[in-house]
């Protein structure tokens, strides 16, 4: 089958079209921090509900009406089990917040240390615009791969979390969730 000249036009630049895509679309979407509270829209509600939900283990405080959704996946990973973040709906307010949980049996917290960005945060004194400021800075420093997470004790011991790839896949994922639940990504 031979192709005409509109034929050859018409693949060229739909080919275009795709290498252009490929190389234009950044790795990781860009968080819209101007747009960046607790507030969750109807949409992304039933987003979360219906599509991401399934890979939460889902547990519910009664006391306070909220819903605490962790990755199921997280039970095999050791470092994950020390330093992780968890997804806090509350639903009558229409609210997600997110908190980064450190396991006090492992290490006593105390703050933790960024390198991507040179940030620290005392995490045993955190609100929950702390603890969202936090995910937003992780979720930035996720796209340099250098960034290495540092908890450090009150005995001034050092350790490092998220190590792997895939940690940090799993971690990302958490984060992404939750933004788009909050719509800012």
């Amino acid at each position: 089958m031979k192709l005409g000249f509109l034929e050859k036009a018409m693949v060229l630049f739909v080919l275009g079209l795709v290498v252009l895509f490929v190389f234009a679309t950044p790795a990781q979407k860009q968080l819209k921090e101007d747009q960046l509270d607790f507030t969750v829209l109807e949409s992304d509600a039933l987003y979360f509900k219906n599509l991401r939900q399934y890979y939460y283990v889902k547990r519910t405080r009664e006391d306070a009406k909220f819903d605490l959704f962790c990755l199921k996946s997280t039970s095999d990973a050791s470092s994950q089990k020390m330093a992780n973040f968890m997804i806090i709906s509350n639903w009558l307010n229409d609210m997600a917040y997110v908190k980064l949980l450190v396991d006090s049996n492992k290490i006593v917290s105390y703050r933790m240390v960024i390198t991507a960005g040179a940030d620290t945060f005392n995490i045993a004194s955190m609100n929950m615009e702390e603890h969202q400021y936090l995910a937003s800075k992780v979720y930035a420093s996720f796209a340099s791969e250098e960034g290495k997470y540092i908890l450090l004790s009150e005995q001034e011991e050092l350790v490092e979390v998220w190590k792997t790839h895939e940690e940090r896949k799993r971690i990302k994922r958490i984060l992404q969730d939750y933004f788009k639940l909050v719509g800012a990504l």
